[in-house]
């Protein structure tokens, strides 16, 4: 009887060890999404502006893509106009939520002379033609199956965006997820009206 009671004993024993474990590991992970959370840069429109403007002018790289309809493109093409290159994958929980953002803005400022280069470096040519469709984009989509525009803009992790200036200087650099209001206030101001 003593050994069944010792045994049971060992049995919760363990139990409460592996909650503890578990708790404490719970903890430790949410005292580090809060450390993140609470150490977030507050972006708002003036700090935008700002770092737009006092961010250093540097020559875009060119670069030479086939659109999804199979006319080949380059960035030097859109010479003249404001540019959004935008890094991006239908997988990427973030670049999705975007897009619409971009697609919108896209369309209230083409015939200001601003287009979106949507650059899909990560998927094949029938997966991001049916999400494209599906969602009634019609701003340029171009693949970059061996990833050469990714890597000469240095594209690390996605959503990345940059504004192409009417020269074909980068003057703005976008990671993660752009909103309405960064769009308005830096792309705005390049665009003539």
């Amino acid at each position: 009887m003593a050994h069944k009671t010792r045994k049971k004993a060992r049995v919760r024993s363990k139990q409460w060890f592996y909650i503890n474990f578990l708790l404490a590991g719970l903890l430790i992970v949410g005292a580090g999404l809060g450390f993140i959370w609470a150490n977030k840069p507050v972006t708002s429109a003036a700090t935008v502006a700002a770092s737009a403007a006092d961010a250093p002018v540097r020559a875009a790289p060119n670069f030479t893509l086939k659109t999804l309809s199979g006319e080949t493109v380059s960035l030097t093409d859109y010479r003249g106009q404001v540019v959004l290159v935008n890094f991006w994958a239908s997988w990427c929980p973030p670049c999705v939520a975007e897009l619409p953002t971009l697609h919108q803005f896209y369309l209230s400022h083409k015939s200001d002379g601003f287009v979106v280069l949507a650059v899909n470096a990560e998927e094949n040519e029938s997966t991001i033609r049916q999400y494209i469709e599906r969602n009634g984009y019609t701003f340029p989509v171009l693949v970059d199956s061996a990833a050469t525009a990714a890597n000469a803009y240095d594209v690390r992790a996605i959503p990345a965006s940059f504004i192409v200036d009417q020269n074909g200087n980068i003057r703005y650099i976008h990671r993660g997820e752009i909103d309405t209001q960064t769009l308005k206030t830096v792309v705005e101001p390049l665009l003539t009206f």
